[in-house]
């Protein structure tokens, strides 16, 4: 498996025209709290709804951005070495009983950030969390018993082999026993969280939050003292990067180079990467008429990539027909596969349907004295969705006469509302570059099933054919490369026969970035600058900075 490149990615396209929506950025103030400019690294915050939530357990879809400066993985995934597993603050990890037990070591000099050490008791309560309260289980933690073997070391029990599973524990975060014992974690938001991370809460309010970096990291410091994230609209966020109130934003900018870059090339740099993943679309397969394959197909072969990827125009490319990326996963592909993508097809598109005995009736999939409309969701915070969306559906109207019904739904009911099953289709996330299994274990991996109405952590469509089961325990069981690659390639039979789900377009990591106040910005095309909240990529990026005039 080879690193993610960028030779896929282009920017082109339209440029950005808005209202400055944030004040007091460039000033440094946050809850009253005033820093210098030139002592702060500002990073947007999409979140337009903040809340003084830290609880990096609770179900609310209201929690605080970038936890990841104040709570930490046991490990992480290394995206852009061969989806590689990192030590972080677990320093190293075995199986045993094949593959049944999951043993990890607590790196040593570990503190809290009131002082206190972090041992095996702090990493067995917050394995032992989700176990204990499935609805805090958001991360779909695979294990069924954790124990700890001593001071220094503690255990994941698993039912079944599963090597596959080491992955999932990037999603572990380890918070402290003697704060969180004292509360309901089902119900406390953690205001003033203490964490193992490298930043301190120093302010908040509702339009931005601050962080002041401690001194005692065990890592070592940051080299800024505070990081802020303000809330913006994309749109906003350009103009807040030109005016230097914003030293990085993660957001698509079509055109970005030239509305951006060429600006002041030795200022401005916009370096979008390919994720690894797609967007594409999932069907609620419980129902009519998605849980017909010659519907599915139909709907497939009637979406022109091509034309969703020019129009949209922020260097996203067609998906190839296993949504797996061709540059990670070369290795991996079946060879008829290797850089096909989806064509138009209406004619085929058309059989399709025929053969399932559908009819397009009054703009609706009809069938057997019933129609069914086409209701389609995305979220209404992503510009980039309300285009391809808006591209899908009327291509769907042009070459089969459907009438889609757009539905918006804001970003913090979204995922809520697919997982628990309340759609017809809708606009999704797709796949990653975490591994082949892990690349179709959270789409489409039937052990992930849960009922209509109960939010699922995989799996949104319930997808639940036999062999895809069988085919993902047998990855999940094993270490051996050779039986992986067999299977795997099974699995791409799969997905690309059944369509269980439609890659439209190359997901991506977008970052807009202004060099006035920091600069020696990893964004060379293997450079770790990836910003998630809840993963060490954002510290490790802000390890790497340095104030300007500064070596």
């Amino acid at each position: 498996m080879s690193s993610i490149s960028r030779r896929k990615f282009l920017g082109a396209g339209l440029g950005a025209s808005a209202a400055l929506g944030l004040a007091g950025c460039g000033r440094g103030y946050a809850s009253g709290v005033v820093t210098p400019r030139e002592d702060t690294v500002n990073i947007l915050s999409k979140d337009t709804q903040l809340v003084r939530n830290f609880n990096v357990f609770s179900p609310s879809n209201h929690a605080g951005p970038s936890n990841g400066l104040i709570f930490e993985q046991i490990v992480r995934l290394d995206t852009f070495d061969g989806a590689s597993i990192k030590p972080w603050l677990a320093s190293s990890w075995e199986f045993a009983d094949g593959g049944r037990e999951l043993i990890f070591t607590v790196r040593d000099g570990l503190t809290f950030s009131d002082g206190r050490p972090v041992t095996a008791d702090d990493f067995a309560y917050s394995m032992q969390l989700p176990l204990k309260y499935p609805e805090l289980n958001s991360s779909g933690a695979g294990y069924s018993g954790v124990t700890k073997i001593n001071d220094r070391q503690v255990k994941l029990i698993f039912e079944e082999p599963s090597y596959q599973n080491l992955v999932n524990c990037t999603e572990i975060v380890v918070v402290p026993r003697h704060q969180w014992e004292k509360h309901d974690p089902r119900t406390w938001t953690a205001p003033d969280p203490i964490g193992t991370g490298p930043s301190l809460l120093a302010g908040f309010s509702s339009q931005q939050f601050l962080f002041k970096s401690r001194k005692n990291y065990w890592a070592g410091p940051l080299p800024m003292p505070y990081v802020r994230f303000p809330t913006a609209s994309e749109d906003s966020a350009k103009l807040l990067m030109v005016d230097g109130q914003l030293d990085l934003s993660t957001i698509a900018w079509p055109g970005g180079t030239k509305h951006y870059v060429d600006r002041d090339p030795s200022s401005y740099s916009y370096a979008p990467r390919p994720s690894g993943g797609s967007e594409g679309i999932v069907f609620n397969l419980t129902k009519a008429p998605w849980n017909d394959v010659h519907v599915r197909r139909a709907l497939s072969m009637t979406i022109d990539r091509k034309v969703v990827s020019d129009v949209l125009a922020d260097g996203q490319q067609p998906m190839t027909i296993t949504n797996l990326d061709d540059d990670i996963y070369r290795d991996w592909l079946l060879p008829e596969y290797a850089g096909k993508v989806q064509p138009l097809d209406v004619d085929g598109a058309r059989r399709e349907l025929a053969a399932g005995g559908w009819k397009i009736k009054n703009g609706r999939l009809s069938k057997d004295g019933k129609s069914y409309p086409v209701n389609f969701r995305f979220i209404t915070d992503y510009p980039a969705w309300h285009i391809e969306t808006a591209v899908v559906a009327d291509q769907w109207q042009r070459y089969l006469g459907l009438d889609v019904n757009l539905i918006a739904q804001p970003g913090a009911t979204y995922n809520g509302k697919v997982n628990s099953g309340d759609f017809d289709v809708a606009y999704w996330f797709c796949g990653n570059a975490n591994g082949v299994y892990q690349a179709y274990y959270s789409l489409i991996d039937p052990s992930l099933a849960v009922p209509i109405g109960k939010v699922a952590v995989g799996n949104p469509g319930r997808w639940k054919d036999p062999e895809t089961k069988r085919l993902m325990a047998i990855m999940r069981g094993t270490d051996d490369e050779a039986v992986l690659h067999k299977v795997g390639r099974r699995m791409q039979r799969i997905v690309v026969e059944q369509v269980p789900f439609i890659p439209v377009l190359s997901g991506g990591i977008w970052n807009a970035i202004n060099k006035t106040y920091w600069g020696n910005w990893p964004i060379s095309d293997n450079a770790p600058l990836k910003v998630a909240d809840s993963t060490a990529d954002l510290v490790l990026m802000l390890q790497k900075l340095r104030k300007v005039g500064q070596a």
